[in-house]
């Protein structure tokens, strides 16, 4: 069952895509007193440096529970505890806590298969209780697990020196079968993606940069100059953040790299930044980003989501106005109106050509439709650009390699984005102006595993004789996981 949560944007929003972190992304201390909730504080990234923790967290002595004369602390009923190099730690009431990303309140089931991700092995089940066991850096570690009536997460305990005969066999089994894999005598998988420091790294980033707020209000500016030029300006109300997170392996070196999409502030002004950060076998970390000049000014749909190692960004917009392109500063008067289909295709193999527009992207594809009946598809490939239908467009930019018929190109678009990204991919068809929101290259019947999507609500924009307008956009995001 996907979870939704729909966050209410009363914003303008200009989304530069993959803007670089280098170009003034600047992160503020965080607080290390009081940890708010909305920060997730991933407790794997602390099994050996756990005493950082009585810092970060603000955690308060308190009275010891698993050792006497141990060193015991305390906050929200998340206990840590240690004697020498004995740990201990429970979670009875601290939801930000996680591991692996999960913690209370979130679906057992779901936990106790990212800790089979990760190389957990299951102890045992008993009604509403399970125990997984795992080795890292040569210690012993058991984490259980308590759960609701519903099968959620009630609480959780972990400890890295488990006792018992049983649990002595059963680590004693799990040494020998790490052996045979290391020696290739096992059934090592070959395909298992280490995902450790991408999950330490995107914890430190909810930790400096946050989570998107779920209410923002700001405003759009737009500077009328020979067509017009509209920027999101920095919100009046409300914290910007992250709005999508996804690990993949795009550099196929066996280790997770992570790719973010944060809404961030430049110089007063609202842009999305999507990075991605590759990382080796010794957790270190690489830098990459593009920019794509893409702000959102009218009614539209974004789309982010991940296939393979593909990133897919799709666009859908209603465009009205004195004017519709601000790069070839085309004004059309009485107030024409418009229809954008895009979709960009981002590929991160440091080795793969791309097509120029943007660092990484191997493929681009736009449908721009004008009101009553005027339509061009165009395609900027690896190799070239070009228009391959055009009902009723005087000029191109593009090289003309026009099909005699809509449907064709449609087809023909279609077996593109499919050997790429499979059935997760939307079918563009021919449309009249009343149906033009019917069809999508969002896949609505094959969809992701997650993504995320802005939808945009506005009025249209138009030419006043003024220097600059300043207006108000809605924006309402749905995350999907």
């Amino acid at each position: 069952m996907k979870r939704v949560t729909n966050i209410l944007l009363a914003a303008i929003i200009m989304l530069s895509l993959c803007m670089p972190v280098s170009a003034g992304m600047e992160y503020q201390e965080e607080e290390t007193l009081q940890v708010n909730e909305a920060e997730i504080i991933e407790i794997s990234s602390y099994f050996e440096q756990y005493e950082q923790l009585i810092e970060k967290l603000g955690m308060m002595p308190t009275e010891p529970w698993q050792f006497l004369e141990s060193n015991s602390y305390e906050i929200d009923q998340f206990y840590l505890e240690w004697d020498d190099n004995l740990l201990s730690m429970k979670n009875e009431g601290a939801p930000y806590i996680k591991l692996y990303g999960s913690g209370i309140g979130d679906s057992a089931e779901q936990w106790e298969k990212t800790l089979l991700e990760h190389e957990w092995v299951n102890f045992y089940n008993h009604n509403n209780e399970c125990a997984y066991i795992t080795i890292i850096n040569d210690r012993n570690f058991i984490v259980i697990i308590y759960k609701d009536e519903n099968g959620d997460i009630d609480s959780w305990y972990l400890n890295n020196w488990p006792e018992g005969d049983d649990v002595a066999d059963a680590f004693s089994e799990l040494r020998e079968n790490r052996k045979d894999e290391e020696s290739g005598t096992g059934n090592t998988n070959q395909n298992e993606l280490d995902i450790r420091f991408a999950e330490q790294y995107y914890e430190h980033l909810v930790s400096t940069v946050g989570l998107a707020d779920e209410y923002i209000e700001t405003k759009s500016e737009t500077v009328e100059d020979q067509g017009a030029h509209t920027v999101c300006l920095a919100p009046s109300k409300g914290n910007l953040g992250i709005i999508f997170k996804d690990i993949a392996d795009f550099d196929e070196n066996g280790i997770g790299d992570l790719i973010v999409a944060i809404l961030n502030e430049y110089n007063g002004k609202v842009s999305l930044d999507q990075v991605v950060y590759f990382f080796d076998s010794d957790g270190n970390r690489t830098v990459v980003s593009s920019t794509k000049d893409n702000p959102i000014r009218r009614t539209c749909n974004y789309y982010f989501y991940r296939v393979g190692n593909y990133m897919v960004n799709i666009y859908e917009e209603d465009d009205s106005g004195d004017w519709i392109d601000g790069l070839r500063y085309e004004v059309i008067e009485n107030k024409v109106q418009a229809h954008d289909d895009e979709i960009h295709i981002m590929s991160y193999d440091m080795d793969a050509p791309d097509n120029g527009e943007s660092n990484g992207e191997i493929l681009y594809i736009h449908k721009d439709y004008r009101y009553p009946d005027s339509v061009c598809y165009t395609i900027d490939d690896i190799n070239a650009y070009y228009a391959i239908y055009n009902r009723g467009f005087s000029t191109s930019s593009a090289d003309d390699r026009c099909f005699q018929s809509e449907s064709e190109c449609c087809d023909y678009i279609y077996s593109l984005l499919s050997e790429l990204l499979g059935e997760r991919v939307g079918r563009i068809e021919p449309t009249s102006w009343d149906s033009r929101w019917d069809v999508s290259f969002f896949p609505k019947e094959f969809l992701p595993e997650s993504y995320t999507i802005l939808k945009i609500n506005a009025t249209p924009s138009y030419r006043t004789g003024e220097k600059t307008t300043v207006s108000d956009i809605t924006i309402e995001a749905e995350y999907c996981s």
